[in-house]
């Protein structure tokens, strides 16, 4: 009967060692994913991050096109704003002669102020 207790005890403290070693090892973990964590977002934080395209199109939420930011075949860069029903609003405009136009529109089509 005394091998019982003795069997006990000898679990006991063998389950503490093996709690003190998966806590440790918790640690180790913790500590590993934090530093493969955090140099990614270092890293990120410190470049200056530059997004590059020849064109952006912005969207409504049913997918029509509102507004472009492009590039014309000539480099030239233009912005346009389009009403719900694909109409060009607004158009700003540099030429690749130095020079910008500037159109507004209505929505019917008719045009409100162009210059040059």
């Amino acid at each position: 009967m005394d091998a019982k207790p003795a069997t006990l005890d000898s679990l006991s403290q063998r389950l503490q060692r093996l709690e003190k070693h998966s806590f440790r090892w918790r640690i180790v973990y913790l500590v590993f994913l934090l530093v493969i964590v955090s140099v990614p977002i270092t890293w990120f934080a410190h470049e200056q991050v530059t997004l590059e395209s020849k064109s952006f199109i912005m969207v409504d939420n049913q997918g029509r096109e509102r507004a472009t930011l492009s590039l014309s075949a000539d480099g030239s860069p233009s912005l346009v704003f389009y009403d719900s029903g694909g109409k060009i609003l607004a158009l700003l405009q540099a030429k690749s002669s130095g020079s910008a136009s500037l159109g507004l529109y209505s929505s019917s089509g008719d045009t409100l102020y162009k210059a040059p």
